[in-house]
């Protein structure tokens, strides 16, 4: 899955975490890398991103933290 944030300017950890965290722990953190891609973030949406995936691979045992691509 490509996700686009070309004109995405701002985006709330809320609806970072239902769009991708739920996703994240569904998947978990190596598959959520072979199959979802960040394309054109700017700097605090990707950040943002980060910050919010890292707190949700806390849940799950042993998980390693997910990157931006």
């Amino acid at each position: 899955m490509i996700l686009d944030f070309r004109e995405v300017e701002a985006i709330t950890p809320s609806f970072i975490d239902e769009m991708l965290g739920r996703l994240l722990l569904s998947t978990g953190v190596e598959e959520f890398r072979r199959r979802v891609r960040l394309e054109r973030p700017n700097e605090t949406v990707h950040r943002l991103v980060n910050y919010v995936l890292s707190h949700r691979a806390h849940q799950q045992p042993h998980a390693e933290q997910p990157t931006g691509k």
